[in-house]
């Protein structure tokens, strides 16, 4: 996520700690709209509803919130089982639990290979489709002045540009983060990583007028990035078996 916004007072209450000590903070951007390579709109982010980032990184939350709680990393899950509780088995068959609620906040192709089959909501999870992206993280050892801090881009195979120094607290080295459009990421998820950077950064090059061939490049690929079509619901819960799949 480049940012996020808090739209209910219970969304606003609950970061409102974090902004206070500084692990949430304001994005006062510039924000344009390409066609191409032709910038059609231009406004600040000052004069709008807050864009909250997480200070110094966006995961700078999730470390603040896991502050105190047992986090088992680097752990796949491969099935739950019913017990006195849930049973969760890892791919190395080791067994955790049992728990009284299990919570999935996997992407809904993942969750569906771990879910038991009696899961209220299992047929809706199995139908939701969710779509790729690329990330490219571009860094340049030159101080380059682009006219916005963020963009989204129309009519290309990217879709977006973020000036991620623009942020709050991030390293001043000159650094742009370029997703790519979900549809040329599903199309062309299993090319070759040299030919993905080199079109990404062609791409990035037309739009903002700027050689980036001398620049350092990082990609990294997102099967599950976006849900291709909303459901009604945000998540699934089946209070009879305690058992919840949200998040992506």
């Amino acid at each position: 996520a480049q940012f996020f916004k808090a739209n209910t007072r219970a969304f606003k209450d609950f970061i409102q700690p974090m902004i206070e000590v500084g692990i949430i903070k304001e994005w006062h951007g510039t924000f344009v709209e390409f066609e191409g390579n032709i910038i059609r709109h231009s406004r600040s982010w000052s004069n709008t509803p807050p864009h909250y980032v997480g200070s110094p990184s966006m995961n700078a939350i999730g470390k603040h919130l896991a502050q105190g709680l047992n986090i088992q990393q680097t752990t796949k899950i491969k099935q739950i089982i019913k017990d006195t509780g849930w049973l969760l088995v890892d791919d190395q068959d080791n067994t955790y639990g049992p728990f009284d609620w299990v919570i999935s906040t996997m992407p809904a192709a993942q969750a569906f290979q771990i879910m038991p089959s009696n899961f209220e909501h299992l047929q809706a999870i199995q139908s939701t489709k969710m779509l790729a992206c690329f990330s490219l993280m571009t860094v340049s050892n030159n101080n380059l002045t682009l006219p916005f801090d963020a963009a989204l881009v129309k009519n290309q195979d990217i879709s977006w540009i973020s000036v991620q120094h623009s942020k709050p607290n991030r390293v001043q080295k000159f650094s742009l983060l370029t997703h790519s459009t979900n549809q040329w990421a599903q199309n062309n998820f299993d090319l070759n990583e040299a030919d993905i950077v080199n079109h990404l950064k062609t791409e990035l090059s037309y739009t903002t007028g700027i050689n980036f061939d001398n620049s350092e490049h990082y990609l990294h690929k997102w099967r599950y990035a976006n849900v291709k079509r909303q459901h009604n619901s945000p998540y699934f819960l089946d209070r009879t078996n305690k058992l919840i799949a949200c998040g992506d």
